[in-house]
């Protein structure tokens, strides 16, 4: 069964603190080698790695960087067709991680929001019966709403991640089968209509509601050097647990497992758990 992931694909340049900048206050920092990220791309990479069969949708830009995630995507095993090269610089995040491993991150979205609506057609049109979408808050409105009704209208089923929440996302959750959000974004969203809701809880592990049953798995205790992207590493693997058959409260407890190592670990993709891990955490 396929997975079909779009979203972003960027570069992600790490500073060290010792504490997050206030407002006005100019800091020293360490910075560290980039290294890919991106929601959609961090996402494809932990489903594939999950053992998910995965595509992956997403444009970069027409530079060195944006060659470097293309052969990054490669290596992982994930194919390039749906991958689109635009006249764009590649989209980066500046990603600031203070000693207790909490971070602070801007990022730019050009080449994300050049996403090309036939892009959207093609990458659906070319699931077969069976076929899950997983899809982010990156892309511009009306390529999300257009990913979002075209799948539903073919009877795929969907996971959201609406993150960062923009203004179209509460009308199309009626239409997704999973959402997957944090305590803030579950806050601001009314997500009672939809059959299966996942809400990160931080050090705390994850919430899940399946119709009317909740599920809650705790976080093993460690010591975090750095959240980011464990919200994503969260996210593809319990996406592509559901895409394997398993069942949803088992699912969960490997995704929560695989999210918590990777908070022990600096970076993004570099700190991900690696194929192998998941399957000794019961991936």
């Amino acid at each position: 069964m396929t997975l079909l992931v779009v979203g972003n694909a960027a570069v992600d340049r790490f500073f060290g603190l010792r504490a997050l900048p206030r407002p006005g206050e100019t800091v020293l920092a360490k910075a560290k080698p980039w290294e890919p990220g991106g929601k959609g791309l961090n996402q494809a990479v932990m489903a594939r790695r999950a053992g998910a069969e995965v595509r992956f949708a997403a444009t970069v830009g027409d530079d060195a960087m944006g060659r470097e995630l293309r052969a990054f995507l490669a290596v992982e095993g994930l194919g390039l067709e749906l991958v689109r090269t635009v006249p764009l610089p590649t989209d980066e995040s500046a990603v600031f991680v203070d000693r207790t491993g909490a971070n602070m991150i801007v990022s730019t979205a050009d080449a994300m929001h050049a996403f090309p609506a036939e892009l959207v057609d093609e990458a659906i049109d070319g699931l077969g019966v069976g076929g899950r979408v997983l899809i982010q808050g990156n892309p511009r409105d009306e390529i999300t709403e257009r990913l979002v009704r075209r799948a539903h209208g073919r009877g795929l089923w969907i996971a959201f991640n609406p993150s960062p929440v923009a203004a179209c996302h509460p009308a199309l959750l009626p239409l997704v089968d999973l959402v997957v959000v944090n305590e803030i974004e579950a806050a601001s969203l009314d997500v009672g209509a939809v059959a299966m809701v996942l809400v990160s809880l931080g050090a705390a592990g994850a919430r899940l509601r399946v119709g009317t049953v909740e599920i809650v798995v705790p976080a093993p205790p460690v010591v975090a050097v750095d959240t980011t992207g464990a919200g994503d590493v969260l996210c593809g693997v319990f996406v592509a647990g559901l895409a394997k058959g398993v069942e949803p409260a088992a699912a969960l407890a490997v995704a929560v497992r695989a999210a918590s190592l990777k908070c022990t670990r600096h970076g993004t993709t570099g700190g991900f758990p690696a194929a192998w891990e998941l399957r000794e955490l019961g991936g």
